[in-house]
């Protein structure tokens, strides 16, 4: 209900998840910026959505990008190139990028490939889980190392 369906509510939506969280300097210097780039309405509506976003689970924040994706690609190539540039500055603000941040943005530049190249024809590579599983074990891996020391930590989170 915060506004997934109309294009103005899903990019405040994008942009509230971009946020830093940790970091309330980093939040306040995106804010800035975002408050310098952005037309007045699109700003006060993520600052109107910027609370409740923040007080979601974070394992809602993926399904919650989801949801704003059919919005956001009723609009223009040039909108889109223009929001998904908007979202790169907001997570280089700090001079890196978070794996959050990193994932936010890939589910959101594949999301919305239709929209940035229209006339690109896409085909589907693969067809089963077992052409790329050894590619998935990388990942999963690489994601169980993240945060943990001990390797019987690193062992349960790859569980």
């Amino acid at each position: 209900q915060m506004g997934i369906r109309d294009q103005q509510g899903a990019i405040a939506i994008v942009y509230n998840l971009m946020l830093d969280l940790q970091n309330s300097t980093v939040r306040q210097q995106q804010i800035d910026w975002l408050r310098k780039v952005e037309p007045t309405d699109v700003f006060e509506r993520t600052l109107q959505l910027s609370q409740e976003i923040e007080q979601l689970d974070v394992r809602m924040r993926l399904p919650l990008l989801d949801l704003t994706i059919p919005a956001l690609r009723q609009s223009s190539a040039t909108q889109c190139q223009q929001w998904i540039k908007c979202v790169q500055s907001l997570a280089k603000i700090d001079g890196q990028w978070s794996l959050t941040e990193f994932a936010l943005y890939m589910v959101l530049w594949h999301r919305l490939q239709p929209c940035l190249n229209p006339n690109l024809e896409t085909k589907v590579q693969y067809t089963s889980l077992e052409e790329v599983w050894n590619e998935c074990l990388v990942v999963l891996s690489a994601l169980a190392r993240v945060g943990q020391t001990k390797p019987d930590q690193i062992a349960y989170a790859f569980r």
